[in-house]
C-alpha cells in the first residue's frame, strides 16, 4: 500500500492542474483520501466490484431498470465499496456504506454523479455516501431522505483545488463519533451542502427578499438603551448576512439535473424514509419545546425584578435572536 504521507504530498503540490487529474484514483489513493477525511479507518480496505454485478446480483431484485439506466450502469465499470457501519434509530438499524467511483469518461460531470447516486440508491437500502472523480473535479454526495423521491440525493460543489479539498476534509473530520444515525446523517449532509446552507435557509430567504428589517434593528437599539449593553456586533452580523448572500450567488443549483432524472425511481416503498421522517420530526418538535420552555422560564424569572431582566438578557449576548424573543415575551407580544 502507498504510504498516506507520500500520496498526500503529491496532492498538495502547488500546481494549476485540476486536482482530479493529479489523483490517480487507485484503491490505495482512495483509501488514503477517505481515511484522511475521517470517513473510514486508516486500515479499512475497500472491495473492488463491477457496478453491473453489484446492482444486478446484489441489489434489490424487485427493481426494474430502463434501457438508459442499464446503458449507464454498463458504462461505469468498477466501483470501490467500503464496509457497512450500522447506526441506530429509535426503531431500527441503518447501514452506512461508502462508494467511490471514477466517472471521468462521462461528458456531463454533475449529471453523471446524480445518475450514479440515484441508481445505487434504487438498488440498495441504507445510507450511501458517494465519492466521485469526474472530468470537472471531485465530488462528495450522499443519500437524502426526502418526501420526493427524485430529491433522494445531494452533491457537493466541485472540488478542484487542494484548498477546497482541505476545507471539505476539515468539515468531515468533525463528524460526530456516534452510533446514533440521525445525528450522523444530519452532520454529513451539512458538511456536503456547506455552501448551499445559506440559500436553503427558508427564514433567511424571506429576509433577503424583504430587505433590511428596521424593526429588528430598532429592537436591538432599544435593548442597548434600556440595559446599557453594546450590540454593534449583532447589527454588523445582520448587515453582513446580505453581503454573504451576494458572495454565494454562484452556488450551484442542481435542481434541474435532479428533475431531468425523475425517471430513475424505485418500485418499492422505502419504509426507512418514513421512519426517518417521523423520528426527525419528533426531534425537531422536542427541540422547539425545549426552546419554548427556556423562554418561558426566563420570562417568569424576569418578573422578579428589573435587575434580573438585565442579567437575563446579558447572559444571552451571543444570541440576539433569543434576546428579542425574550423581550417580546416579556411584553406579551
Amino acid at each position: 500500500m502507498v504510504p498516506m504521507k507520500n500520496v498526500l504530498e503529491n496532492w498538495t503540490t502547488t500546481t494549476d492542474e485540476l486536482l482530479s487529474n493529479i489523483i490517480d484514483y487507485t484503491s490505495e489513493e482512495i483509501t488514503c483520501l477517505l481515511s484522511s477525511m475521517g470517513l473510514i479507518g486508516i486500515r479499512d480496505k475497500g472491495q473492488i466490484e463491477d457496478l453491473e454485478k453489484y446492482i444486478f446480483l446484489h441489489g434489490n431484485d424487485q427493481e426494474i431498470y430502463s434501457s438508459d439506466e442499464r446503458l449507464f450502469i454498463e458504462g461505469v465499470g468498477s466501483v470501490y465499496l467500503y464496509n457497512d457501519v450500522n447506526r441506530r434509530t429509535n426503531k431500527g438499524i441503518v447501514s452506512t456504506k461508502i462508494i467511490a467511483v471514477d466517472l471521468s469518461r462521462f461528458v456531463d460531470a454533475v449529471k453523471s454523479c446524480f445518475f450514479f447516486m440515484k441508481v445505487v440508491n434504487k438498488a440498495t437500502d441504507g445510507f450511501n455516501i458517494f465519492f466521485c472523480k469526474t472530468s470537472e473535479g471531485l465530488f462528495v454526495g450522499c443519500r437524502l431522505y426526502d418526501k420526493d423521491e427524485f430529491k433522494n440525493c445531494t452533491l457537493s460543489v466541485p472540488i478542484t483545488t487542494n484548498l477546497e479539498l482541505e476545507n471539505l476534509s476539515q468539515r468531515l473530520m468533525y463528524l460526530p463519533d456516534t452510533d446514533e444515525f440521525i445525528s450522523y446523517y444530519s452532520a454529513v449532509v451539512e458538511a456536503i451542502e456547506y455552501k448551499e446552507s445559506i440559500i436553503r435557509d427558508y427564514d433567511l430567504e424571506i429576509m433577503l427578499k424583504r430587505g433590511v428589517n428596521f424593526s429588528y434593528l430598532d429592537m436591538l437599539s432599544e435593548i442597548e438603551k434600556n440595559y446599557d449593553i453594546n450590540l454593534d456586533y449583532a447589527k454588523e452580523m445582520y448587515y453582513k448576512s446580505f453581503e454573504l448572500n451576494q458572495c454565494n450567488d454562484i452556488v450551484y443549483d442542481y435542481s434541474s439535473v435532479m428533475d431531468s432524472l425523475r425517471f430513475i425511481k424505485s418500485q418499492k416503498m422505502n419504509t426507512l424514509e418514513m421512519l426517518f421522517e417521523a423520528e426527525e420530526m419528533a426531534l425537531l418538535a422536542n427541540e422547539t419545546e425545549q426552546q419554548n420552555k427556556q423562554i418561558l422560564q426566563l420570562t417568569n424569572e424576569s418578573n422578579d425584578s428589573d435587575t434580573s431582566k438585565e442579567n437575563m438578557l446579558k447572559e444571552h449576548l451571543d444570541n440576539p435572536e433569543l434576546m428579542i424573543k425574550i423581550l417580546k415575551a416579556q411584553r406579551g407580544l
